[in-house]
Formats: C-alpha cells, sequence, structure tokens
C-alpha cells in the first residue's frame, strides 16, 4: 500500500513537472500571439450568423456603450480596419448631383447661346459662371462639411480638411470675380436677384429642424418603432426642402437668365425663347423631384409598407381603432365616428390622418411616382422636337439638339432610378425585417 502511493505521488509529481515545463516553453509564443489571437475572435465574433446578430441587439439602436473603445481600433493591436467602400446610396447621391450639374449648367449655357447669339460678353460669362457655382451647391457644402467634421473630430486641422479647403479658394476666387462683373455691369437690383434667392433659402433652412431632430425623426420612424407621426413630420420636412430646392433651380436657371436679355441681342423670337426656357424649367423640376427617392426610398418604401392606407366605408360593426395596433388587410376599424377599412398588408397609421395618405401614396410605389415623372419628361421631349422640326437656321437646330440631349440624359436617369426600384422592392418582399433593418437602415 505504501509503494503504490508512493509511486502515484510520483507520477503525479512528473506530470505536474511537465505540464509547467510546457507552460513554460509555450509562454512566449503565447505573449507573442496575444493580438492576433484577440483580433481572430473579434472578427470571428463580427462574422456570427445574421440570425443570432439579430436575437441579441435590438433593431434601430445604437448599443455601443460610451465607454468602449473605437470601432476602428482592434484592442491590443495598432492596424486600422480597412475602410469600407461607399455603399450603393451614396454613388447613386453622387451620381444624381454631377447629372443635376451638368444639366442645370447646360440648360443656362444653351439659352444664352440661342439668345446671345455671337454676343457672349462678360456679364454673360459671369452669369454662367454664377450659375454652375449654384448648381454645384450641394458637392460644395459637402466638402466643407466633410473638412469641418474631420477638424472637430481630431480637434486639429488634418491634412485632408486642409486640402479640401485650399481646393475650394479657387472657386471663392471665381464666385467673387462673378460678382465683381455683374455688379460693374448691371445695378444693384441685378445683384439682390442674383443673391436673394439663395440667402433665403438659408435662412429658411436654418429656421427648420436641426440634423440632430432629424437623425431622432428617422430613428423613431424606422424599425422597431415605426411611428406615423415621425413619418408625418418627416414628410413635412422633405416637402419643405424639396419646395426650396424647386424654386432656386426655378428661378437660376429658368427666369433670371430672361431678366438678363438685352433687347438689341435676341436673335430669335421671345416665344421660341419661352418655350425653351418652358422646356428646360420642366425638365429641371422633373429631375429635381427624383432627388428624394434618389436619397432614401429603400426607407421611405419600408415606412409606408408599415403605415398603410385606410379607405373610408359605409359598412358597420368595425372594432375601435387603437394606436400602436398592426391591422391586417380587409379590417374594418371605427374611428371619429366613421368607419375604414385597410388596403395595405400592414396599417398602421391614423385612418383620418391627411398627411399618413400622402405618405402612403408617395413612397409605397415609388416606381409608379417615376413612371409619372418619365411621362413628363417624354412630354418635354416630344415639345421640343416639334422645335427642331419647325426651326431652320443651323445654330437653331443645334440649339433644339442640344436640348432634346439634356433632356434624354434626366430621361435615362429616371429609367434606371424606377429599374433598381422595381428589383430592390421585389427583393424587400422576401426580406425578413430583420435583414431589411440590418441593410436600409443601418
Amino acid at each position: 500500500m505504501g509503494r503504490g502511493s508512493t509511486s502515484a505521488n510520483g507520477a503525479h509529481a512528473a506530470e505536474s513537472t511537465l505540464a509547467r515545463a510546457a507552460n513554460a516553453a509555450s509562454f512566449s509564443s503565447s505573449s507573442s500571439s496575444s493580438t492576433s489571437s484577440f483580433s481572430s475572435s473579434a472578427m470571428n465574433a463580427a462574422s456570427a450568423p445574421q440570425s443570432r446578430v439579430d436575437a441579441t441587439i435590438p433593431r434601430g439602436r445604437n448599443t455601443a456603450s460610451p465607454r468602449s473603445p473605437p470601432s476602428s481600433f482592434s484592442r491590443g493591436s495598432s492596424r486600422k480596419k480597412p475602410i469600407p467602400s461607399a455603399s450603393p446610396a451614396h454613388l447613386r447621391i453622387l451620381v444624381f448631383q454631377m447629372l443635376l450639374i451638368v444639366v442645370s449648367i447646360g440648360r443656362v449655357a444653351m439659352h444664352s447661346f440661342s439668345v446671345y447669339l455671337w454676343h457672349l460678353d462678360k456679364p454673360v460669362v459671369s452669369f454662367l459662371g454664377f450659375a454652375a457655382l449654384m448648381s454645384a451647391k450641394p458637392l460644395i457644402m459637402a466638402v466643407v462639411r466633410t473638412a469641418v467634421g474631420q477638424m472637430r473630430a481630431n480637434r486639429r486641422v488634418t491634412v485632408g480638411a486642409a486640402i479640401r479647403l485650399l481646393l475650394l479658394l479657387p472657386v471663392v476666387f471665381w464666385l467673387f470675380q462673378c460678382f465683381r462683373e455683374l455688379w460693374w455691369t448691371h445695378d444693384w437690383h441685378i445683384v439682390v436677384l442674383c443673391w436673394g434667392p439663395a440667402l433665403l433659402r438659408a435662412s429658411l433652412l436654418r429656421m427648420g429642424p436641426s440634423s440632430e431632430a432629424i437623425r431622432r425623426l428617422w430613428y423613431h420612424a424606422g424599425p422597431p418603432h415605426y411611428k406615423p407621426g415621425a413619418m408625418a413630420d418627416i414628410l413635412k420636412y422633405l416637402a419643405r426642402y424639396g419646395t426650396l430646392r424647386l424654386l432656386e433651380t426655378t428661378w437660376y436657371f429658368t427666369i433670371l437668365p430672361f431678366l438678363l436679355i438685352p433687347d438689341d441681342h435676341a436673335v430669335m423670337g421671345w416665344l421660341e425663347c419661352i418655350v425653351l426656357g418652358v422646356c428646360g424649367g420642366l425638365d429641371l423640376i422633373a429631375l429635381e423631384c427624383t432627388q428624394p427617392y434618389c436619397s432614401y426610398w429603400e426607407r421611405l418604401y419600408d415606412c409606408a409598407c408599415m403605415l398603410g392606407r385606410w379607405q373610408p366605408c359605409r359598412t358597420t360593426g368595425g372594432q375601435t381603432w387603437t394606436a400602436g395596433q398592426v391591422w391586417a388587410r380587409g379590417d374594418v376599424v371605427r374611428h371619429r365616428k366613421k368607419f375604414y377599412k385597410a388596403l395595405d398588408q400592414k396599417n398602421t397609421a391614423e385612418p383620418s390622418n391627411r398627411l399618413s395618405r400622402v405618405f402612403w401614396s408617395l413612397f409605397r410605389h415609388p416606381a409608379s411616382a417615376m413612371a409619372q415623372v418619365a411621362l413628363i419628361q417624354i412630354g418635354v421631349i416630344v415639345v421640343q422636337f416639334l422645335g427642331l422640326l419647325l426651326a431652320r437656321h443651323w445654330f437653331m437646330v443645334s440649339v433644339w439638339g442640344g436640348s432634346i440631349l439634356l433632356s434624354y440624359m434626366s430621361l435615362s436617369h429616371t429609367l434606371a432610378l424606377r429599374r433598381g426600384m422595381l428589383r430592390e422592392c421585389a427583393r424587400m418582399q422576401h426580406a425578413s425585417p430583420n435583414q431589411i433593418a440590418a441593410k436600409y437602415w443601418h
């Protein structure tokens, strides 16, 4: 008995010695690979199945705590994660802004060439430059906001912010030159007409909701909340912003060029000038109407699918409508002494709310809205073809041909956007709510 216990104790001691030796031998390798093991474990955790992530992370919330490290760094690692490429929505918005700049400048230049044939003096060139800068204003403001955001985040002037601001110096210098030329050529009334609408639009936007308030509206309108009141407020903001953009575009690229035309420089009839200006204005207005759809139509479509639509009916015996309840298609409810019937698959809107009906009509079938815009653009092209057939001078033929080319560019953008809507709507109908929230509400 004593010998057996002695041999067992000796074997256990030898095994412990071997374990300590193995731990000592692997200490250096484990300490040197601790950083890579943590990074690999973090990547494995990030690549977990989507169902597991959706089950643990609430939709529509930012679960990052204030004490958590920045997402661009891994603990114990000095290497940054690769920067993700631009999303299709960002590329779509950039293409729209570039197309709007080309069409706007082309419309003003086409109108000026048709009126000021061989009389493109400095005032006309200055106005063309001013109109070009006004059309490129969204991109310029985006560059400024990016530079200011970088400086605020780093609390210093970064290299990228300095480069962006330096690139804006020639733009500011050119704007000053155009303003000085218009000031010396025309009276102060023309200068007020040039700067008044832009300053008025900037002041009205300042009086509107802040960017933080708009983010809160999107948060409450998206999953998992889907509050109809937030959707109505978003519709009000889009209507206000879109109206200001339409007024500014119509003023600078349709009305103001007529006010700067001297009578002795006109080489075409006023009827032709008016037809060309109206066609250009309608084309720009139709292109501007696609701006909210081009920016975030997926979110608006998702909200409209949850919002639903109610139709007044004469039947009786329905349930009392309650806020927050999802009603199916065909349900009859009683609200404010009237009866309503649900038309969509999901219905959460207040039956008597007019803004909810407008929101549903605009964004429940976005492809149909783009088809209506395309019909307007096709009508503009038909009218311009009539002007091309009636033109006799070679210069007027080139002017009408260039105007038709610009209209075709706008029409192709609308049809491409509609085709993408049809494809994405078919995918969203078969996707789960978690997949929609992760893809379109990030």
